[in-house]
């Protein structure tokens, strides 16, 4: 069952993250990716903020930094991929 309801919600917060994305991108009307640095700079302010209690020693599960960990990695992966895309799209 918890394999299923994260399955759901990754699904959810996919189709968010790429919805919200999109609408930025559109709004923007640049060639910029507007929409990935909003999104990209939000998983940077919930990076800080939960990293901010964490050194404000409030006592948090194993379960938190696991999922800070995750949103790191979620974030340094998307920039990385992103410079990547861009430099492969001006080779052609």
């Amino acid at each position: 069952m918890q394999l299923v309801l994260i399955a759901i919600f990754g699904a959810i917060g996919t189709l968010a993250r790429y919805g919200l994305q999109g609408l930025v991108q559109v709004r923007a009307g640049s060639a910029f990716p507007y929409g990935t640095l909003l999104i990209n700079l939000t998983g940077c302010f919930f990076l800080g903020l939960i990293g901010q209690f964490t050194m404000n020693r409030i006592v948090l599960s194993r379960e938190w930094l696991r999922a800070t960990t995750y949103v790191a990695a979620s974030v340094v992966a998307g920039l990385l991929l992103s410079v990547a895309g861009i430099r492969l799209a001006n080779k052609f």
